[in-house]
């Protein structure tokens, strides 16, 4: 009997446990894979995109709250290489996933990711409807600061300057109070661009400037690209060539491992008006990386910037750039009934979200 018991127990460990063993192993690293994925968000967000777009890692994962925190992570990595057609996907999958724990806690940055689907892709007040979704769904004042600086993003191009800057105002107070190193940056650079929308060149270098110092600190390489190349937006506004030369091949090289096609096309699109700006013989070069470009940058309110700086270098533009498909758009908000599209349609509600975002501030100085 003991050598029964001896033999059964070697053939465990020699069929029966490796099976077991093999299928931790495979579980293992999908995990490793996932974290691997969220630590490059921040510094190197392609290198998050490039994992979690791999479609044999996918295949791999059968649990719901795993795939959940999976496409989560690609969403936000698509947000910064500001990959329209990713975040997309991950939007389509996550909507699958609602009913998972995981959404519990993360639904704010899912309609978060939504607005900023619908911003970039022209859909300013389907994306002010997200944010506010987004907004409400988070009944904590931290929660509440991404999408309330996404809505300042909104209202500024609405042309409702005075609501942004009261929006990001909000926002730093509670950067201040809870001490969000990174909203700091981003809250620059949104003043940076009311400053030029006012035409305030120089005060908007100023907010760009800071902004960059601050992603550098914070090694948020896709914040350093986006407030560098708006700082030399503002360089060329001001006709400061000699500063744009100074800091246009640090982007550059910040860029070099980028697969960012809309980062890259504004970046291109800037240095062809600084070369037709110091040789006009390099006009007619320029006019054409300028409309190959444009047709790359998806972001219809970044071009809408760049059209004016164009224009007042004499550069013609002539390319027209549709909008994202309108059936998309209603695709997504059928995906997310849980933002009640109708009633967050009604300007008060923005005015509510302020007065009680105005309410905490009031507790704190308290």
């Amino acid at each position: 009997m003991l050598k029964k018991g001896i033999l059964s127990a070697a053939l465990y460990w020699v069929f029966v446990f490796p099976c077991f063993a093999n299928k931790q192993m495979i579980a293992m690293p999908i995990q490793d894979k996932l974290q691997e994925a969220r630590d490059y968000l921040s510094v190197l967000p392609e290198r998050s995109l490039a994992i979690l777009s791999n479609k044999e890692h996918l295949l791999r994962i059968s649990n719901h709250e795993i795939l959940a925190d999976w496409y989560d992570a690609k969403m936000i990595a698509s947000i910064r290489v500001a990959d329209l057609d990713q975040i997309q996907d991950a939007l389509i999958h996550l909507s699958k996933l609602q009913n998972t724990d995981f959404s519990k806690t993360n639904r704010t940055t899912w309609l978060n990711g939504l607005g900023i689907w619908m911003r970039k892709s022209g859909f300013l007040l389907d994306a002010k409807i997200s944010y506010l979704c987004s907004a409400n769904n988070n009944s904590t004042e931290v929660g509440k600061v991404i999408p309330i600086m996404n809505l300042a993003i909104v209202e500024l191009r609405l042309g409702n300057t005075q609501t942004a800057r009261i929006l990001y105002e909000l926002a730093l107070g509670i950067a201040e109070k809870h001490e969000l190193a990174s909203v700091f940056a981003i809250v620059e650079n949104g003043l940076g661009n009311i400053s030029l929308i006012e035409k305030k060149y120089p005060q908007a270098q100023v907010h760009f400037s800071e902004a960059l110092k601050l992603n550098e600190k914070l090694q948020r390489r896709s914040g350093e690209v986006l407030s560098g190349e708006n700082l030399l937006l503002s360089f060329l506004y001001q006709d400061k060539l000699d500063l744009f030369a100074r800091l246009s091949d640090r982007i550059k090289r910040k860029l070099k491992r980028s697969q960012s096609g809309s980062r890259t096309a504004y970046f291109a699109i800037l240095k062809a008006i600084y070369e037709a700006r110091i040789d006009s013989t390099k006009i007619a070069a320029s006019t054409d990386t300028i409309s190959a470009n444009m047709t790359l940058l998806k972001d219809k309110a970044l071009r809408d910037v760049l059209a004016e700086l164009i224009g007042t270098y004499g550069l013609a533009w002539q390319a027209e750039i549709p909008i994202k498909n309108e059936v998309q758009r209603n695709s997504l908000k059928t995906l997310y009934p849980v933002c009640n599209w109708e009633k967050f349609s009604d300007d008060n509600y923005i005015s509510v979200l302020i007065s009680q975002l105005a309410q905490f501030q009031d507790l704190k100085e308290n």
